[in-house]
């Protein structure tokens, strides 16, 4: 299944100048297109009702497509009308190929939030992430962060070289008050992406300086080469059910197992080390919703652990999938757990000492129970 990349950010921060260097440099992604009514620019030439960014649309045309429900998402800026088309984007979700969208701002975090993690949102801007989450919006057409100043220079240059394509002088006054009006019309947005960045929104940001480009080019690839990375697909892994953080007896008060580092050290590390890639539920979004992602990764797991220490009832609920589906199972809990319910108890087992000896052994217990799992298979 494909990935869709948005690629987002305010006017002058080099999206435009990003989407051809992915070009031109082959990373192998496919443009999705956006509909537009705007016209051609000067730049973009004669080249009929589409180009790789846009499909541009009569007014009626729009219209019409807004009405028949055949768009995802819809924004207007400068008297225009963007969208994009809702059946190009199932395509796309729906597709082995990956894609890049030029988006708008409040409509990339739309799709993330329609298409769940199937989204990632690139945001580009003139400087990294902390002097984003730095500028104080109130007053930031007066701000003298180096950020800001790049990013009037640069639509200044935007002007500029649309004046001189349209064959109209630049004067001054003029190229002020557009650079003025980008500005007020890009800081709502902007701040809204900042919100949530704030909120914890997953939202990449790229600084993109004029004499960088190659280096956001770079970035940009990593990034793209992280998702793919760690995209579920067809590769065989191990799914992880077991409480989060610290968990504590009710009764004694006292300190249960830190599951965090339990997962980290030993169950983690027992699996990859033979050859499995393994996922927690924190560690994993590719559905909008959590239990459907827990229970799309119950039923493409290879194999699941199950740490029913604590008596966690969102644990015994997903064990209770896992037996229904007939899962393969390595089930493991502490010893001195008492919080086992009867229907439970009679499950075979791998029981565990929380010390470092006690770890120590559960890591050599789950190889041996995979080892003895991977043999029973090979004689099936």
């Amino acid at each position: 299944m494909g990935q869709i990349f948005i690629l987002c950010g305010p006017p002058g921060s080099g999206k435009t100048t990003l989407l051809k260097m992915i070009t031109e440099k082959g990373l192998p992604l496919k443009q999705l297109q956006r509909m537009t009514t705007r016209g051609l620019r000067p730049e973009e030439g004669d080249k009929g009702k589409s180009n790789l960014e846009y499909e541009f649309l009569s007014s009626g045309e729009f219209l019409a497509r807004l009405a028949r429900g055949d768009v995802a998402n819809f924004i207007e800026w400068n008297q225009n009308f963007y969208a994009t088309d809702i059946r190009r984007l199932e395509k796309a979700l729906n597709d082995a190929d990956d894609y890049v969208l030029h988006e708008d701002m409040p409509s990339a975090v739309h799709l993330k939030r329609r298409c769940g993690s199937k989204v990632t949102i690139i945001l580009l801007f003139t400087d990294d992430k902390e002097e984003l989450l730095r500028i104080e919006f109130a007053a930031v057409s007066e701000a003298g962060r180096s950020s800001v100043l790049e990013w009037q220079r640069r639509l200044g240059l935007k002007y500029a070289d649309a004046m001189k394509l349209s064959g109209h002088a630049v004067t001054e006054p003029e190229r002020g008050a557009y650079i003025l009006g980008k500005l007020r019309r890009a800081l709502p947005d902007l701040a809204f992406m900042v919100g949530r960045i704030r909120d914890g929104e997953d939202i990449r940001v790229i600084p993109n300086r004029t004499d960088q480009q190659h280096e956001t080019f770079l970035q940009f690839q990593q990034i793209v080469d992280e998702v793919k990375q760690k995209r579920v697909g067809t590769r065989k892994f191990a799914f992880v059910l077991m409480p989060f953080g610290d968990v504590r007896s009710d009764g004694e008060r006292k300190e249960w197992a830190n599951f965090d580092k339990l997962y980290s050290f030993v169950i983690k590390p027992a699996v990859e080390d033979d050859g499995i890639t393994c996922w927690r539920g924190d560690e994993i979004s590719t559905r909008p919703y959590v239990l459907e992602d827990v229970i799309h990764h119950i039923e493409t797991a290879q194999f699941i652990i199950v740490d029913i220490s604590g008596g966690n009832p969102n644990v015994f609920l997903e064990l209770g999938m896992c037996l229904k589906l007939e899962k393969e199972i390595i089930l493991i809990s502490r010893d001195e757990d008492s919080r086992v319910p009867f229907n439970a108890r009679n499950l075979r087992r791998i029981r565990y000492d929380d010390s470092s000896k006690g770890w120590k052994k559960l890591y050599d217990d789950i190889r041996g129970c995979r080892r003895t799992l991977r043999d029973r298979d090979a004689r099936q």
